[in-house]
């Protein structure tokens, strides 16, 4: 997708967020088909990509190693002083933060992003792989950490749901990669789906907010998700130079922490709380394109001012 598409789909974003606040029954409706949409999902990311070929990327420790400790360690815990700080007195929108910074990293944007960005983007599909599974275990446990005596959360069997939904759709995409490369424009097709589901979940998650849905409320998670976002992206900008990643490596670590997916997001809040607790991430998905926008930008121009720096560890 290129960034033409990428604009197109945030504006496809922002009308169905206006269509989720003007239907709001119909969420309800499609509750129940959530996980089956996040599945579908994951089984389009492991059909899309051949893993195999990116094995270059898997001995590069210190990116994966500095990847994994932001999204599971350093984003929750800057989200937990966030959420402290301003939502302690709604314990719904506490577990939307929470949800949100133990999500794993979204496929598309990290890619996308990287790419624009002149980063390496197979090393950004191999990051996003690795958030995907770690996710599984990480953020039950991130969640059962961090809402002790706030919320009641069966970990048990938000772990088997996410391994159903999120670990074995993948690995069937993967399997059935040698049927479906017979088909031609397989690639554009699964990219157009995977927006569409993604459109759908947002709307289901706009009209089942839409009845809490409101100006006071929206600010403070707006506030947090651009300080969150910004905060992680500088924060892995500085680590990735002074740990000796090089520029290509560090953009693609940067995105790969900073852009959340929705779709998993979306279902255990949708699932385990409410509709208040899928406000975070919601609100952060939409606000994550535009800060990815300006670091992308900034990116270039560095570039564009030193076009012979070295892209090699």
């Amino acid at each position: 997708m290129n960034l033409l598409s990428g604009q197109v789909f945030l504006l496809s974003l922002l009308g169905v967020c206006l269509m989720g606040l003007v239907f709001p029954n119909v969420g309800e409706q499609l509750k129940p088909h959530v996980p089956w949409l996040v599945a579908i999902t994951m089984f389009l990311m492991g059909a899309s990509q051949d893993l195999l070929k990116l094995c270059g990327s898997l001995r590069n420790i210190r990116a994966i190693a500095l990847s994994l400790t932001n999204s599971f360690l350093v984003i929750p815990l800057v989200s937990y002083v966030l959420a402290v700080y301003l939502f302690s007195p709604q314990p719904l929108l506490f577990a939307g933060m929470m949800i949100l910074s133990s999500s794993p990293t979204t496929l598309s944007s990290s890619i996308i992003w990287t790419r624009l960005s002149g980063g390496n983007t197979p090393l950004a599909l191999i990051l996003t792989v690795y958030s995907v599974v770690f996710s599984v275990l990480c953020l039950p446990t991130i969640l059962e950490i961090s809402l002790a005596r706030k919320i009641d959360l069966p970990a048990t069997d938000l772990l088997l749901d996410l391994f159903i939904v999120i670990v074995l759709p993948s690995l069937i995409g993967q399997l059935s990669r040698g049927f479906m490369s017979r088909w031609r424009n397989i690639g554009q097709g699964i990219s157009i789906l995977g927006h569409v589901i993604i459109l759908i979940m947002v709307f289901t998650a706009v009209s089942r907010s839409a009845p809490v849905f409101s100006i006071d409320t929206i600010l403070p998670i707006g506030f947090s998700a651009i300080l969150l976002n910004c905060s992680i992206s500088l924060y892995t900008h500085c680590i990735s130079r002074w740990i000796g990643l090089s520029k290509a490596d560090g953009i693609a670590v940067l995105f790969a922490s900073s852009q959340k997916t929705l779709t998993v997001g979306l279902m255990v809040s949708l699932m385990y709380f409410g509709p208040l607790a899928a406000l975070p991430a919601l609100v952060y998905h939409v606000l994550q394109q535009f800060t990815a926008s300006a670091f992308s930008t900034s990116l270039r121009r560095q570039k564009a001012k030193d076009p012979l720096h070295g892209d090699s560890s």
